[in-house]
């Protein structure tokens, strides 16, 4: 499992578990779980931006597929 920025750097890696286990079962057992759950990551704010002629607050979003449960 990967986190990436928006340049595709990677900010955070989980690696070594079996391909048996399930996604979202070793994504709740990881530390960027543990931290988002607990806001404890140290996420910036919201980046302002100009769209169509308004600033707009961009907040940071997670992408994933739908072995991933929400939050």
């Amino acid at each position: 499992m990967a986190l990436c920025d928006s340049n595709y750097c990677f900010i955070w890696v989980d690696i070594g578990t079996y391909g048996k286990d399930s996604d979202s079962g070793v994504f709740k057992e990881s530390t960027l779980y543990k931290k988002l759950t607990k806001r404890s990551l140290d996420i910036p704010d919201a980046t302002l931006k100009i769209i169509e002629n308004k600033e707009e607050k961009l907040p940071y979003v997670i992408v994933a597929d739908e072995a991933f449960g929400m939050m």
